[in-house]
């Protein structure tokens, strides 16, 4: 599943969320794809069958302080 950020590299780096991903229960590194980081939005891959579990986890979570929109990507 490809996830939707609305925070992009003006302010975040790929290395926040791997380390904000990887830190939600039962999700490692490994199951962290590609990730995709523009000026204002930013979209990650997660593998094995855990998206819904950190789509979910991450609607309430911040990276580097900052409360993010998140949602499935369209494309």
């Amino acid at each position: 599943m490809k996830l939707y950020f609305s925070g992009g590299k003006k302010k975040l780096r790929a290395v926040d969320f791997v380390g904000t991903i990887a830190k939600i229960p039962r999700v490692t590194a490994d199951d962290i794809g590609m990730n995709t980081i523009q000026d204002q939005m930013s979209y990650v891959d997660i593998l094995n069958g855990k998206g819904s579990l950190v789509l979910q986890a991450m609607e309430n979570a911040t990276i580097k302080g900052k409360k993010l929109k998140v949602s499935k990507a369209l494309k």
